[in-house]
């Protein structure tokens, strides 16, 4: 199970942020985070790569929050 520490420093990481964010953002878009749709793209890929998280091609774009991507990834 995923949990929103290691989803955030995945998400900083493939984002190129030079701080992370704090655990406050879980119901905050992704937009407003300054994640934008490539760093979600590359954050998916790398999930796929690290974690064996298999998420449809669409999930990005369906999942707006840090909690929506956690319910994607962790309960399918």
């Amino acid at each position: 199970m995923l949990t929103l520490d290691e989803l955030l420093l995945i998400l900083t990481d493939c984002a190129g942020s030079p701080e992370p964010v704090s655990g406050a953002v879980i119901d905050a878009e992704f937009a407003d985070l300054g994640y934008d749709s490539v760093a979600l793209i590359e954050a998916t890929g790398r999930l796929s790569r690290d974690h064996g998280v298999e998420l449809d091609d669409d999930a990005t774009a369906t999942a707006r929050t840090p909690r929506a991507l956690l319910e994607l990834i962790n309960h399918g």
